[in-house]
Order: C-alpha cells, then sequence, then structure tokens
C-alpha cells in the first residue's frame, strides 16, 4: 500500500487551507497608494479580458492530467523494456503504479498553483499599486485636457461610486493570471524537459521531439502575461513578477516531487527506477 504521505497530500491539504485564507483576505481593502491625477502611466483605457483566470486554471487542470499520464507511460515502456535487458527480475510497473505518479504529478502542480496564489493575493494587499486603467476606474471615462496637480488619498475622492470596482484598481502587483500561468506552465515544462531527459540513450528521437514540445507550455507563459499588459490590467513589473512567483513555486514543487517519488519507490519495491536517466539499452 502506497503511503499517504508519498503522494504530498498533506501538503495540498495545507496550502488548500491558505488559499481559503487568501480567500478570506482578499475581502478586506488593500493598501491604498497616493493617486497623482497627472500621472499618465494611469490613464489608459479599460478593455476586455483577453483571458479569465478560470480559463487558466481550468486549462491548467486539463491539459495537466493528459500530459502527465502520456508523460508516465512512456517512461514506463522505457523501464520495462530496461527490465527486460538486466540479469536481475524485476516486476514491470502496473497500471496502478503508473496512475499513483500521475496523481503525485497533478498533485505537486495544484500544491504550486494554490501556494502562489496565496502569496500572490498577500503582496497584492500589502503593495496596493494602481493598475492602469485607474484613472477610468476612478474619476470615469473622460481623461483630463491638461495636467492636474491633485493627489488624491483615499477612495472617497473618486467620482465613481462603484467601490468594489476601484479597490480591484488598487491591486496590480503582482499578477494573479501571470502567476497562475507560471505555476502550471513552468511545472509542465520542467516535467517535460525531465522526462526527454530520461529517455534520452532509450529513446533519442522521442527525446529530441519533447525537448521541442517544451516551447508549448513556455508560449502559454508568456502569451498570458502579454495580455495582461495589452488589456491594460496590469504593468510590466506586475506581470513578471507573477511569472517569478509561479516559477519559483513551480520550480519547488517539481524537485520536491520528484525526490519524494524516488524515496517511497526505493522503500516500496523500486517501483519508479526510471526516475534515474542511466539507460544502456541496446
Amino acid at each position: 500500500m502506497r503511503s499517504f504521505h508519498s503522494l504530498g497530500i498533506p501538503f495540498l491539504l495545507f496550502s488548500v487551507l491558505l488559499e481559503v485564507v487568501a480567500w478570506r483576505l482578499s475581502h478586506i481593502d488593500p493598501h491604498i497608494e497616493l493617486f497623482f491625477l497627472n500621472d499618465t502611466n494611469l490613464w489608459y483605457t479599460r478593455t476586455p479580458e483577453t483571458v479569465h483566470r478560470w480559463q487558466i486554471i481550468a486549462a491548467g487542470w486539463i491539459f495537466s492530467p493528459l500530459l502527465f499520464l502520456g508523460g508516465e507511460y512512456l517512461l514506463s515502456k522505457c523501464e520495462a523494456r530496461q527490465s527486460t535487458n538486466e540479469t536481475t527480475t524485476r516486476l514491470a510497473p502496473s497500471w496502478s503504479v503508473l496512475w499513483w505518479r500521475v496523481s503525485a504529478h497533478l498533485i505537486g502542480t495544484s500544491t504550486a498553483f494554490l501556494l502562489a496564489a496565496f502569496f500572490a493575493e498577500c503582496g497584492k494587499l500589502s503593495v496596493g499599486m494602481l493598475r492602469p486603467d485607474f484613472y477610468y476606474r476612478c474619476m470615469g471615462s473622460s481623461l483630463p485636457s491638461e495636467f492636474r496637480n491633485e493627489v488624491l488619498t483615499s477612495n472617497s475622492q473618486c467620482t465613481q461610486s462603484d467601490i468594489e470596482f476601484i479597490l480591484n484598481g488598487r491591486k496590480s502587483f503582482p499578477s494573479e493570471h501571470a502567476c497562475a500561468a507560471a505555476s502550471f506552465g513552468w511545472y509542465l515544462t520542467l516535467y517535460i524537459f525531465w522526462s526527454s531527459w530520461c529517455i534520452m540513450e532509450a529513446k533519442p528521437l522521442a527525446s529530441e521531439v519533447l525537448r521541442m514540445c517544451c516551447i508549448v507550455p513556455l508560449t502559454f507563459v508568456l502569451w498570458v502575461g502579454v495580455t495582461r499588459i495589452t488589456d491594460h490590467r496590469q504593468h510590466h513589473v506586475s506581470v513578471v513578477a507573477g511569472w517569478l512567483l509561479g516559477m519559483v513555486f513551480a520550480t519547488l514543487l517539481f524537485i520536491t516531487t520528484i525526490w519524494r517519488l524516488r524515496q517511497f519507490s526505493n522503500k516500496y519495491n523500486k517501483e519508479y527506477t526510471v526516475l534515474s536517466p542511466s539507460y544502456s539499452l541496446e
């Protein structure tokens, strides 16, 4: 019986708890940053969102298990071929073992997303950076015909009446969209590259194809970040911060998942011997 800890479920539950805390924190007012009316960096028009955050999350949770299932199946086939070329007896991985591995990586990428989302929400509330379209959110659609030296120190000085709309305009840094895309996309990039490394000697052509496929999740991550800038929802620095935050947690959780699988596979009959990319197949 596989250990409860080998899948990283306790860490996932802790991340879910943090996300609940972040959801509660999202209902409090962010830091009030001074609004200089003559700051033209905040005069951008408001445009519809190209991609919504729920679409990024849905794409991550739909495509991640499919990729993990295909990758683990390919690795298990290589492991089965390796076992037939060795003098020692080794059982080929079963479907239950394959699903166990897929579940471990799916939990890993989900945990990375939840942790990154928690710290992104904390950053938004602490920094209170104004969005590029904040003038529209605060003063309405008409831009000033001349520079005004006024400085707004509270939301009550805005002419718009929708206070939630105004408060959301104070949550630019870091970008949650870029953070979510990076947490999923970078984890998948690492997984694809690691899988190609594992089968480099056994299947060189497949390994090359996998390395080229790394461009797909990376392109998705970059595209999401660019849309946040072109949609006038975030500044460049907010997008870069979101990317870095998502990539940090994706990297940490990927390394942790690989280490956890290796430790527990050694404990339970060495069911994950393909972790070490050391093939010498003829």
